[in-house]
């Protein structure tokens, strides 16, 4: 592995863990809405809402900086289409996506209109 790619694989491994703090932290703040309701304590609940803030804030450093490489041209696919279910796939969205075939491709990798747009489109050219 090239030194370039070792960077970039390090930027990435920081962003996603930047990323998943944010994750839990918002996690746990919806946890509170749900579960103390009118009876929230305000003071423990804009505390986490300042830790997702500043959170969000050191995504957008990190992003910004010198450390984070060539991101606007970096490109994550997966290797292999299959008609099957890929478990590690799934691992990997938290079980948004499953299967990346000939179908799904198109709609994620936005080759192929919203099919909303592609009715209205359809509506005003014929």
């Amino acid at each position: 592995m090239q030194a370039a790619e070792k960077r970039q694989l390090d930027s990435i491994k920081s962003l996603y863990a930047s990323a998943f703090k944010l994750k839990l932290k918002l996690q746990e703040l919806m946890f509170k809405l749900e579960t103390q309701g009118e009876r929230c304590d305000w003071p423990n609940y804009l505390n986490t809402l300042g830790l997702c803030a500043s959170e969000l804030n050191e995504i957008r450093k990190f992003v910004e900086s010198e450390r984070f490489p060539q991101a606007d041209s970096l490109v994550l696919t997966p290797l292999l289409l299959s008609p099957d279910p890929d478990p590690i796939l799934g691992k990997a969205t938290e079980e948004r996506l499953s299967v990346f075939n000939h179908d799904s491709v198109p709609q994620y990798l936005r080759t192929r209109l919203d099919p909303h747009v592609s009715c209205l489109l359809n509506f005003f050219l014929f």
